[in-house]
């Protein structure tokens, strides 16, 4: 059974019918699994199939996705002549009896640079890349060279939807334009044949869980706060360091040491299947 949608804003049909409407394609050869999904954790797949028919999502929180596809549209009806670039081509390969498939964005034939468009927040961007970029384009990467297809270079172009022009200019690692062009390191085929192999074994061979990169677990931390102030004067990783601190301040009186303990960002508000996780439900169990 499909997903159920809700429509608490009560859109037109028109637009309801818009944001519901799914136009990923699995291709035309049979695969054991995605790119999207073999980076993914094993266990959220698995229970996403399992309890498909008993997840609920409100149309309205589809709006971003629909925005992704629009861009990824515009991209290759623009390069539909373009004989230099390769646009949302699918790629399969059989991995020691796994049929992985995975559909690349677009190739620059020019210069074998494989890049993936992602529509992002502006703060994604500040630290760094998101990790899962990286493991995604390398998986395609070798998907191509093992269909004979050579790659030089990965990058990501991110478009920022919600970019801010004062944020660029007082945030030194805000991106300083809406779209960006991120390069990813490009792994060495004997890497991207473990990584591959490594995520084959546990969709398929070994007992499902999250790890904490897949959780977003954030790390515990000790923040030195000043009172009235709602920002940090500075997180420290250990309650030693943070005391130190604290005690070395010109006032020490007017500051005080919180404790921020790491949490499971995706676990308690991201993940639509956390209702049904024996690993969130045995957490639970433990801290009663």
């Amino acid at each position: 059974m499909a997903r159920q949608f809700t429509n608490e804003n009560n859109y037109p049909h028109w637009l309801y019918h818009t944001l519901t409407t799914n136009n990923y394609s699995k291709g035309t050869r049979p695969s054991d699994i995605s790119v999207t999904r073999l980076i993914d954790s094993p266990q959220i797949n698995q229970l996403r199939y399992e309890h498909s028919n008993e997840l609920v999502e409100d149309v309205r929180d589809r709006v971003w996705s629909i925005w992704g596809s629009a861009v990824h549209s515009v991209v290759e009806n623009t390069n539909e002549s373009n004989s230099d670039v390769l646009t949302e081509k699918r790629f399969y390969h059989d991995y020691d009896g796994k049929v992985v498939t995975g559909q690349i964005d677009v190739y620059d034939m020019s210069d074998k640079i494989l890049y993936d468009v992602k529509t992002v927040s502006a703060w994604n961007l500040v630290n760094g890349y998101k990790k899962s970029w990286e493991f995604q384009l390398n998986v395609l990467a070798d998907l191509m060279h093992m269909n004979d297809w050579k790659v030089k270079g990965l990058a990501i172009v991110a478009v920022a939807r919600d970019w801010n022009a004062r944020q660029a200019a007082d945030v030194e690692t805000y991106p300083k334009h809406a779209m960006t062009v991120v390069e990813i390191p490009l792994w060495k085929s004997s890497i991207r044949m473990k990584y591959i192999n490594q995520q084959l074994s546990r969709h398929f061979k070994e007992k499902h869980y999250c790890t904490p990169e897949e959780r977003w677990q954030s790390e515990e931390k000790w923040a030195v706060m000043k009172h009235g102030r709602k920002n940090a004067l500075k997180l420290f990783d250990a309650e030693g360091a943070a005391g130190d601190y604290l005690n070395d301040l010109i006032d020490p009186q007017k500051s005080y040491i919180e404790h921020r303990p790491g949490s499971p960002k995706r676990c308690w508000t991201y993940c639509n299947v956390r209702n049904f996780c024996p690993q969130l439900r045995a957490e639970r169990q433990e801290k009663r």
